[in-house]
């Protein structure tokens, strides 16, 4: 039977040597996981999460969580001389056997589910999985049970909880201690899935902290605060924005280019500070490694400062930053700079996008992708679920003959 078929006491009708001899091979493929997705969603060009995937992802994932669980189970039955069902709650022992990937097995309810116990004993990998942010909310209720009150929270915590902390609300975050404003914000700023309403809160309090010593005044920031803050930075209005000194985004327009939450008016702010002339100025005399750095501020900028980047610079703008162009806006590219795209950039161009541009434009994207094996999304989903298909068969085929 193939892995969707499977049911949950199919698994006690396997013998016991062959179930826990196979299954501690299974670890490396489970943990990389996660990195398969990932690996392959610009073939998907949606998140996995969707139809592409289709039901052979869920069935792998169900693959996976029974698999853990009876390891669970065939290490209790070694201990205790005797076969037991597996747990269904969620244990430290299991995050660490997935190697750091429990959230693309687990669901948002079962994560919640989860023992304060357990939760403390894995306290320093639990905040570090890719988890989306109904996991994330689950998980943080459970660290508020197991650590108390969000301000009784210390460094050392806040530091180990990671992702978990864009769970707590808004009002949980003003509750937050900014006493090493340095190391709290850093730990927010590289971690977790944000709202603007949270990010907004900590850039308040951030800039207001002691040990920043600017009293909230954003026209003093240095570089070295906009690249502590990292998705933090997302959390100021565009009036705030504008008041940074072009010379502090200069000094850290390489982190603010990973950004991933602002939105177009904030990319479109930054992109102001980045051709300042205080900073890099106009976009016709950048430097290929200007380009680079600049990242999804590239989003931010104007038709004709779109028109200006050098041709011979185009293709080290990355495919994630030009999916961030407004539709309105990329029709600034002129022809001869989209000749100069690569595969990966023209398949990055958006419905909006292309249905914006001129015929000659769309001419362009079109004779880039006529020989594109990825061109159709569809074919490309093909490959991918085809791809889930063989490692679920794999993973059968280790434990039963099929």
């Amino acid at each position: 039977p193939m892995a969707d078929q499977f049911l949950p006491g199919d698994w006690d009708d396997i013998p016991e040597g062959d179930l826990c001899g196979k299954l501690v091979d299974f670890r490396r493929l489970i943990s990389n996981h996660d990195e398969f997705l990932k690996q392959n969603f610009e073939v998907c060009r949606i998140p996995p999460s969707t139809t592409c995937l289709g039901t052979q992802s869920s069935a792998m994932l169900d693959a996976l969580k029974q698999i853990v669980e009876a390891e669970i189970a065939c290490k209790s039955a070694a201990n205790n001389k005797r076969r037991k069902r597996a747990t269904k709650t969620l244990t430290c022992s299991m995050i660490h056997m997935l190697g750091g990937g429990y959230c693309s097995v687990y669901s948002a309810s079962e994560i919640g589910a989860m023992a304060e116990s357990e939760f403390k004993k894995c306290t320093s990998v639990i905040g570090r999985d890719d988890c989306t942010s109904s996991q994330l909310t689950e998980l943080a209720k459970v660290a508020k049970k197991a650590w108390g009150d969000v301000d009784t929270w210390t460094t050392n915590q806040i530091k180990a909880g990671m992702a978990l902390l864009s769970g707590l609300s808004a009002d949980d975050l003003e509750d937050l201690s900014f006493v090493d404003a340095h190391d709290v914000v850093e730990t927010l700023g590289q971690n977790g899935v944000w709202t603007f309403a949270k990010l907004k809160v900590l850039f308040k309090n951030y800039v207001a902290s002691a040990t920043v010593n600017i009293s909230s005044d954003v026209t003093k920031l240095e570089d070295i605060h906009l690249m502590l803050m990292g998705e933090v930075i997302c959390g100021a209005s565009d009036e705030k924005l504008a008041q940074v000194p072009p010379t502090a985004y200069c000094g850290a327009a390489p982190y603010i280019g990973d950004l991933k939450t602002c939105d177009d008016k904030q990319l479109t702010e930054l992109a102001a500070l980045a051709t300042h002339t205080s900073c890099w100025g106009a976009t016709t005399s950048w430097l290929e490694s200007q380009v680079i750095a600049a990242g999804q501020v590239i989003g931010g900028l104007s038709k004709d400062d779109l028109a200006g980047i050098p041709s011979s610079h185009i293709r080290v703008i990355s495919p994630n930053a030009i999916e961030r162009i407004p539709y309105i806006q990329i029709t600034g590219f002129k022809v001869s700079q989209l000749e100069m795209f690569s595969e990966a950039q023209a398949l990055s161009i958006t419905d909006a996008q292309y249905n914006a541009m001129s015929a000659e434009q769309k001419d362009v994207i079109d004779d880039k992708l006529k020989d594109s094996e990825v061109a159709d999304k569809k074919g490309g989903c093909g490959f991918l679920e085809a791809s889930v298909m063989v490692i679920i068969t794999a993973l059968m085929a280790a434990i039963i003959r099929i």
